[in-house]
């Protein structure tokens, strides 16, 4: 019980963490420019779709064998995942950087002042997606109390 309230704190935690990005920019600036960098930052969440989705599918299968003791599978499950990962993801990325006009067009022409945006928002989510991809081995590693303390404290500084 305790491992999953502390999971459901961190997972409580994240929430709100994901969302700040967008309310900033709402509270501080006009809406027109609050909604060019709300469609940039949700066409540059898709780089991190076939990491979310890899880790939702293999982290059962990863948590078994770190506790059987499969070492060796699940090093190498982790190197295939993360070279799928990453080569699904790299491409996106660089799609993101090449045509960020052609992309925000498609909301409208006047989406297409946010390409700069869309090109570092691009940029960060792919580096999340090569930074995280042992975020779900380091809980099983014991890991998990320092992810707890870290959300508590980013929550307490967060809601204060």
């Amino acid at each position: 019980m305790g491992y999953s309230s502390n999971m459901l704190f961190v997972s409580f935690t994240y929430f709100p963490m994901g969302q700040v990005n967008r309310l900033i920019p709402g509270i501080y600036l006009d809406s027109k420019s609050a909604g060019m960098y709300t469609i940039s930052d949700t066409v540059a969440q898709l780089s991190v779709f076939f990491f979310t989705t890899f880790s939702s599918i293999f982290a059962a299968i990863i948590s078994e064998l770190y506790h059987t003791g499969d070492r060796e599978t699940l090093a190498k499950m982790y190197a295939d995942i993360t070279r799928w990962i990453v080569s699904l993801t790299l491409p996106l990325a660089i799609w993101m950087l090449a045509f960020p006009e052609q992309i925000l067009s498609i909301f409208g022409k006047e989406y297409t002042q946010a390409k700069y945006v869309l090109m570092f928002l691009a940029i960060g989510q792919w580096w999340r997606s090569w930074g995280e991809r042992g975020r779900g081995l380091s809980s099983l590693e014991g890991s998990l109390e320092k992810k707890v303390y870290n959300s508590r404290s980013f929550s307490l500084g967060f809601f204060a």
